[in-house]
């Protein structure tokens, strides 16, 4: 134990005797100029140094085990594994209270000028397989429970980790074991950034999955519609169109430029609306809400299909069919939430007509078209519609 045992809080105790044979060992307040002490024991369980503090209240604090240092490059508490094998630690900390925290280290001062900068917590692993400099372990089942909690009060970080200079080293190492847990989870509570990767000389950030390399998180709506500061070189995915866009310019909202667009997916043709099942025919001054998620029986109309045209289609091609029709008149596909029409799908002219036409319709955020109808006084027709393909 290196010079920094400093102060030991109240009463410091060994492990109770009788553990693997090794004696209670039992220090008082040492003397802060003290160079070195060292509390040797051996055996399975067996603790070099155990303390224990009971007499912590609301207002005052107490520990089992203290360290202080003021040397450069010191250590309050040094522990270190001398085994070769097992899963043996040099320091470990228990917390058994609802807050408390196994071992905690603060750090107050400032960086010098060639080192590495205060540390409050430091691990070193030198020339082991699979050691870990600092093990952070969970056994809770309350979801804010933490293995590693790092917190940065103003600036800096709040778990910074060093990796080796070859391949094999890694500064940060997260596993999860869990289907629905996270190796490394990184929350930000206000408007800064959660996770950060940088390279001083290589790539930033390497990402691999089995089911995919990367996911990104959709938004709602498109980002070009809001009112949120964007950075240059931003990703957004709109949750309604599944659309993919790139920030090119920083700004409020920023300049952007879509890099995913609906591409067409044709299907073998389907029925999802006819007048006769229930509406009956369209009327002159009337307007018609179609939905086209769903497709239906041609003889009764029941549904066979949910989501046969799915979420987050932005458009369908189709046939749209008029029957039995009254007067001269058109009828007019448009997107669900329209309010008016440009041209017409579908002309007539005269009474019990048949007449078809192939179109396209960008449909709203409920994968709905309205139809609207024009014509003579009293026009009015009956229709179908069968989609052939749906962008997506």
């Amino acid at each position: 134990l290196a010079a920094g045992i400093g102060a030991v809080g109240g009463a410091l105790a060994a492990q109770p005797a009788g553990a693997a044979g090794v004696d209670p060992v039992e220090l008082g307040q040492q003397n802060q100029t003290e160079t070195s002490t060292r509390v040797t024991a051996s055996g399975a369980l067996s603790d070099g140094l155990f303390g224990e503090a009971t007499n912590g209240s609301a207002t005052s604090s107490a520990w089992g085990v203290r360290g202080e240092t003021d040397s450069v490059n010191g250590y309050g508490v040094y522990g270190r594994n001398r085994t070769s094998n097992g899963a043996t630690v040099g320091v470990h900390g228990v917390a058994s209270s609802p807050d408390g925290t196994g071992v905690e280290g603060t750090a107050d001062g400032t960086r010098s000028a060639t080192g590495r900068g205060p540390v409050g917590v430091f691990g070193h692993v030198v020339g082991v397989v699979n050691g870990r400099g600092v093990l952070g372990q969970v056994t809770s089942p309350d979801s804010e429970a933490a293995g590693v909690f790092g917190e940065a009060i103003e600036k800096g970080w709040g778990v910074t980790g060093l990796g080796a200079d070859d391949d094999a080293g890694g500064g940060v190492l997260g596993i999860c074991a869990t289907g629905d847990g996270r190796g490394v989870n990184a929350v930000h509570q206000g408007g800064g950034i959660a996770l950060e990767a940088q390279s001083i000389g290589g790539v930033g950030a390497v990402v691999g999955g089995t089911v995919a390399a990367l996911r990104l998180g959709p938004s709602s709506g498109a980002p070009a519609a809001g009112t949120e500061t964007h950075s240059f070189g931003e990703l957004y995915v709109d949750q309604q169109t599944r659309q993919l866009w790139y920030c090119t310019a920083s700004g409020t909202p920023g300049t952007w430029a879509q890099l995913s667009l609906p591409s067409l997916r044709a299907v073998t043709p389907f029925r999802v609306y006819d007048s006769r099942f229930g509406d009956g025919p369209l009327r002159l001054g009337s307007t018609r809400i179609v939905s086209v998620a769903d497709s239906i029986d041609i003889v009764t109309g029941a549904t066979l299909a949910t989501d046969a045209v799915p979420t987050g289609a932005v458009a369908v091609t189709f046939n749209l069919t008029v029957f039995s029709t009254v007067g001269d008149g058109f009828v007019a596909a448009t997107p669900g939430d329209a309010t008016s029409f440009g041209t017409a799908s579908v002309n007539w002219s005269g009474a019990g007509r048949v007449v078809g036409n192939a179109t396209l319709v960008n449909l709203d955020a409920s994968r709905r078209m309205k139809i609207f109808i024009g014509g003579t006084p009293g026009a009015q027709v009956g229709f179908t519609v069968d989609v052939t393909g749906f962008l997506l």
